[in-house]
């Protein structure tokens, strides 16, 4: 989902989720192509690794490709051939980066990093982080909201059966000890609405649950 977004409410709410609010979400492993431009490192004095900043400057082979349904907070992986699907509308898109093994550190940019240069984009690559808020009525849980200078690098909670590691992969996890090399270095994520359920996956709709309305985007 796109860094814009929010993985939980960003305001209390005791609404559920409609059972029949679905998106499409396509996950894209991609790597950078040294050859298309010179490895790069950041210039905030530690010298870390850094995604390309030009759009030609990654490698993606759209055959590991794989596509979800997201349907009122659970995600099942569909077929990738779209061709059945009708025409998709693209909601937002996202692109991802880890550091690894330089520090566990996430840099992401709202948009496909293929399709406009990441030099060009106010801020280029920001860091990836969370602002954790307690549940409403309880002492002890947390909702994890993504924000541009969120005060954690990781969520407030493990990973549930709900979060698909391709959509929300390890390094995002609560317990950064436990944090390993990912297998692909980047990737791209593509959210759609749903060609098959136009009235509960449109603009409006997605707009809403992105603001939180209906409380997180996984259900436990």
């Amino acid at each position: 989902m796109p860094p814009s977004q929010s993985t939980s409410a960003s305001a209390p709410s005791s609404r559920s989720i409609p059972s029949d609010l679905t998106c499409l979400i396509r996950y894209e492993p991609v790597e950078p192509n040294f050859a298309k431009q010179a490895i790069r490192y950041g210039k905030d004095g530690n010298n870390f690794w850094a995604p390309p900043n030009i759009k030609t400057g990654y490698d993606r082979d759209r055959t590991k490709a794989r596509l979800f349904r997201w349907k009122g907070g659970r995600v099942t992986e569909i077929s990738n051939d779209t061709s059945s699907l009708g025409k998709l509308t693209i909601y937002g898109a996202a692109t991802v980066f880890t550091q690894y093994p330089d520090t566990h550190h996430l840099l992401a940019v709202e948009f496909d990093a293929e399709t406009k240069d990441v030099c060009e984009h106010p801020g280029g690559w920001k860091v990836l982080s969370f602002n954790h808020r307690l549940e409403p009525g309880s002492q002890n849980t947390f909702r994890s909201s993504i924000a541009e200078f969120g005060a954690h690098q990781q969520l407030a909670a493990p990973g549930s059966s709900q979060w698909v590691p391709q959509l929300i992969p390890k390094i995002y996890d609560y317990d950064p000890s436990e944090v390993t090399s990912e297998k692909h270095r980047g990737i791209v994520v593509t959210v759609y609405l749903d060609p098959a359920n136009i009235k509960n996956s449109n603009q409006a709709v997605l707009d809403r649950l992105s603001e939180g309305y209906w409380g997180p985007f996984y259900q436990p």
